[in-house]
């Protein structure tokens, strides 16, 4: 167990979170409806909320869900376009994604959180990626990243990472065992 003094921040997965389907199993392209729930709680929920973990707030051009592209730095305040955890977050806690029926999962795409020294340093570093097909038993995500680039320190944009492995039936994601960057 890690105790994280300051939150832990997700940006937009488009998996802040999108997530790719395999080609030879439907069409190449996004989850439709993926919903987001947390163990960890949220930040002032209205604003640092875990739903912009799938909607695509902040995703460029025009907030609209993709599997490319860049995520525009996130400036906190009242129109914050992330995900973060409360603050004083001393178990990692999970994030999980819904898909709300069986997909053939073959990768994501994930913009950590950036913006600012302190931001880029709240978001994910270290995670277990698991799958499922009924959101009870789960499956370490073989091929799937255990670690991600932080986040830009700047004002800038932040670029997506794209990550593909082997497709798996699933139901749900589940990140667990979270570290943040220090």
């Amino acid at each position: 167990m890690k105790l994280a003094i300051t939150p832990l921040v997700l940006s937009t997965a488009t998996f802040g979170l999108m997530l790719g389907v395999s080609q030879n199993a439907q069409a190449a392209g996004l989850i439709p409806n993926v919903t987001a729930s947390t163990t960890i709680g949220s930040a002032t929920p209205g604003t640092w909320n875990i739903a912009n973990t799938v909607n695509g707030v902040g995703l460029l051009p025009s907030n609209t869900p993709s599997l490319t592209g860049s995520h525009a730095a996130s400036s906190g305040g009242t129109s914050a376009n992330a995900w973060r955890s409360v603050t004083n977050t001393y178990t990692t806690g999970t994030i999980t994604f819904n898909f709300n029926r069986i997909y053939n999962l073959a990768g994501f795409t994930f913009w950590n959180l950036g913006g600012s020294i302190q931001l880029a340093g709240q978001g994910i570093k270290n995670v277990t990626i698991e799958y499922s097909l009924n959101g009870v038993d789960w499956t370490t995500l073989t091929g799937a990243p255990t670690s991600f680039a932080q986040g830009p320190a700047s004002s800038g944009n932040v670029p997506a990472q794209v990550f593909d492995f082997s497709p798996v039936h699933a139901t749900n994601v589940r990140f667990s065992n979270m570290v943040r960057n220090v």
